[in-house]
């Protein structure tokens, strides 16, 4: 490669997230419809469901309901329902670790099991412009099936 550049072919816009006071009253005004049931993430303190204007809609919009004042999302839920962040479905963990350090990201989790992705890590980063990235690791768990 050129110059120290890392192509990102192998990455894919996988979702946005929008935090939300209430997942259901949210949907009874809103445009999209719900593709699954709405999950509750104990290690992000929220319920998540992924919704979109058709299944599979890609990419999707995940809202995220804080479930109260301990979740590390309610801060951002006090500024008001608003877009949190985009996230990226990469190849796998070491593949998003590589994009991190060259782009000089933030890294403020470490990687962890998500429940809405049947059990798929994920982490989160701040990019230089102080935005919230996502990244989903393609790698499925032993013994589970890949789950949008």
């Amino acid at each position: 490669m050129e110059s120290g550049i890392i192509s990102v072919d192998d990455v894919a816009v996988h979702h946005f997230g929008v935090i939300v006071p209430n997942i259901e009253r949210y949907l009874e005004n809103s445009i999209w419809t719900a593709h699954g049931v709405i999950v509750h993430d104990p290690l992000q303190g929220a319920r998540l469901c992924l919704v979109g204007l058709y299944p599979d809609m890609s990419p999707a919009i995940e809202l995220v309901e804080p479930v109260d004042e301990s979740s590390p999302l309610w801060a951002s839920l006090k500024r008001g329902t608003s877009w949190h962040h985009i996230c990226l479905q990469v190849p796998t963990t070491l593949r998003a670790d590589e994009l991190i350090r060259q782009h000089r990201f933030l890294a403020v989790t470490e990687w962890k099991s998500a429940v809405l992705f049947g059990g798929r890590s994920v982490r989160f980063a701040y990019s230089r412009n102080r935005e919230l990235f996502e990244f989903l690791s393609e790698e499925v768990p032993h013994g589970r099936q890949h789950e949008r």
